[in-house]
């Protein structure tokens, strides 16, 4: 039931095709949708190629089953399967494949991660690079490549770029 969906079927292949030929319906009376994103038909209020739209209902019936039966990881493998990783996306709450960390989960991903010695500077204030006779706290212009706060580009870069050599020294380690 899951397996018999062929490679990227659910790719709208045929609707763009008929939007190629100038075809304005869909063949069943409705207008044919000309956004081809994700939200395109609903937000246009018109119609997929029959095609494309059988094969919608089609998956999203079978996402829905695999879901309700707790498979997740199955629902959104056959997302990508079918040629909709955006819709597998979906169903990773916003965080790509896993939950989204909440909480000191979340504090201590962070913690780890490459911003957040970025963060410290920016909330600390230091690390300006205004430049001689410039004030704290002084916006730098563009071609300074300076930040609101005073914090120079440069020294942003350099928290940053620590934070990635810490991280690969980690991973070297581990």
């Amino acid at each position: 039931m899951f397996d018999d969906f062929a490679a990227n079927e659910c790719v709208w292949r045929a609707t763009g095709n008929a939007l190629d030929a100038a075809a304005t319906t869909d063949g069943r009376g409705a207008a044919l949708t000309r956004c081809l994103d994700p939200d395109g038909p609903t937000r246009t209020h018109a119609a997929l190629h029959p095609t494309n739209a059988d094969s919608e209902q089609r998956l999203c019936a079978a996402v829905w089953r695999l879901v309700r039966a707790g498979m997740v990881d199955a629902a959104r493998d056959l997302c990508v399967r079918a040629g909709q990783p955006w819709r597998a996306a979906s169903l990773g709450a916003a965080s790509g494949w896993a939950p989204a960390p909440v909480g000191a989960a979340a504090d201590d991903q962070f913690g780890r991660s490459a911003a957040a010695p970025v963060a410290e500077l920016l909330a600390s204030g230091a690390g300006t690079g205004a430049g001689p006779g410039a004030e704290a706290g002084e916006d730098m212009d563009v071609e300074g490549a300076g930040v609101a706060g005073g914090v120079s580009a440069g020294s942003i870069a350099a928290a940053a770029a620590s934070a990635a050599a810490e991280e690969e020294d980690d991973e070297a380690a581990g």
